[in-house]
């Protein structure tokens, strides 16, 4: 028995000797065996349980992990369902499979920072409405989840590098504004110099000081507008949404660091700014040195990517609401292609579109009224029975987290149609050449802007 003991490697030869040894002193058989004896019996069974050892290994294949399970190292992803490009309006579906493979990503890379900083473009300049007492600003939150290298920031870029040349090609513009507030600003300090001197004297002579005129009341410091920023300080968000009203889009790379830093610094007043800013409602900014920002609309679409190991971490402690804020997608890791030349890097019908959506006309400053987009008999009707199916199914078999997600799809349902509706019309795929009336002018076409959502983008937006 002891010898199958060794034999089976659960116990060293000399371990067992001794064990055996001390066996046989207690049962006064030691005479008999023998210490020879015993050392001979559990040897011979470890060499032949050593053989047996190498028999079953050379007897396996060469390489028993030819095949591993790849999915140990996916992180908790799970099988998910693909981007579901068919929602999108007719003309972005080949953009969007182009931009893709020119990118070297999903379509899903591409997709979700496109309607998040289309939704930024558009901000306070358009509501979508459901009914008389219920209207949704056209701002949404997305977020790609992946593990780094994996086509997170490739897919922003699509974008952005094309804001970014809008932007460029505007600089003759901005210089002009520059100029000319510059010439607000000397008026404005001459006005005051003028006006100091004026209540010296009056007081020197007694009579009463005049009132500052209007024209000596000095411009706040100039800030060039911007669509996107990567930059996103309250204080830095604020002063740009000053210069552009209708609102902008936040881009980074990882938005666990933005989440993060929220309540890490004044008290948490930053969350309170976050949580507004998805509302399009007014805000002010108190600061202790300098005079408040005061908004009129506080509209912020944000975008990037969340490693999976940060995303929890990023929504930890008290619920809010933040996360349910936001729309996620976790892609599968782009397959290799080989390189094509039939993408090119500056994308002009993207770069139309853009310009279009740009410059939207809404007014500007105080001025700025949002314009409201209805919704269909058919589209409101759908959208009632996509209501419905939130308040009895979701209710009955969700909780937490994952009910608070749940709960907000109406408003979130809303606003994925209004940015489809404007996507679709904003695409050159169905500008005026495609429709037969190539000599359309700029006024014509911003004539041809949706004037309500129909039941297909409903069912679009639901399905997204």
């Amino acid at each position: 028995m002891m010898a199958e003991v060794v034999a089976r490697g659960h116990m060293q030869p000399s371990a067992a000797a001794d064990l055996l040894h001390e066996a046989c002193t207690a049962c006064s058989l030691y005479a008999d065996v023998g210490a020879d004896r015993v050392q001979d019996v559990i040897g011979r069974a470890w060499r032949e349980a050593e053989q047996q050892t190498l028999e079953e290994i050379a007897a396996q294949p060469r390489d028993p992990w030819t095949d591993p399970d790849t999915t140990l190292l996916e992180d908790g992803r799970g099988p998910l369902p693909p981007f579901p490009v068919a929602t999108m309006p007719p003309a972005w579906r080949p953009w969007l499979e182009r931009a893709a493979r020119g990118a070297g990503v999903m379509s899903d890379h591409v997709a979700m920072p496109l309607l998040a900083i289309v939704s930024g473009l558009i901000g306070a300049a358009r509501r979508i409405r459901a009914s008389r007492s219920w209207s949704e600003p056209l701002c949404l939150w997305t977020a790609v989840v992946g593990l780094s290298g994996t086509g997170k920031t490739p897919g922003q870029q699509v974008i952005t590098r094309e804001l970014s040349r809008i932007e460029r090609g505007r600089a003759a513009s901005i210089e002009e504004a520059r100029a000319q507030h510059d010439t607000r600003t000397a008026a404005a300090k001459s006005a005051l110099r003028a006006w100091r001197r004026d209540v010296d004297e009056a007081l020197k002579a007694g009579r009463p000081a005049p009132e500052r005129p209007t024209d000596a009341a000095i411009p706040a410091p100039f800030v060039s507008p911007r669509f996107c920023v990567s930059d996103a300080t309250v204080e830095r968000v604020a002063t740009l949404i000053e210069a552009r009203p209708r609102g902008l889009a936040v881009v980074q790379d990882e938005l666990a660091a933005l989440f993060l830093n929220m309540q890490r610094y004044n008290r948490g007043s930053d969350r309170e700014f976050w949580l507004q800013a998805w509302t399009g409602l007014p805000y002010v900014i108190e600061r202790q040195t300098r005079p408040p920002i005061s908004l009129r609309h506080l509209l912020v679409a944000i975008t990037g990517g969340f490693q999976p190991s940060k995303l929890a971490r990023a929504f930890a402690g008290d619920d809010d609401g933040m996360y349910a804020r936001i729309l996620y997608a976790w892609p599968a890791e782009p397959p290799y292609r080989p390189l094509a030349d039939d993408v090119d890097e500056v994308d002009a019908d993207l770069l139309d579109a853009l310009m279009k959506l740009v410059d939207l006309p809404a007014g500007q400053g105080t001025d700025l009224e949002p314009r409201y987009l209805p919704l269909s008999d058919d589209a409101r009707a759908r959208f009632e029975r996509f209501r419905h199916e939130v308040m009895t199914v979701g209710r009955a078999s969700l909780d937490g987290r994952e009910r608070e997600w749940w709960a907000k799809g109406p408003g979130q349902v809303l606003r994925l149609a209004g940015v489809l509706a404007y996507l679709d019309w904003a695409m050159p795929g169905r500008s005026a050449a495609d429709s037969g009336h190539p000599a359309l002018s700029a006024a014509a076409w911003r004539a041809q802007e949706p004037t309500e959502v129909g039941e297909e983008i409903m069912n679009n937006g639901i399905t997204l």
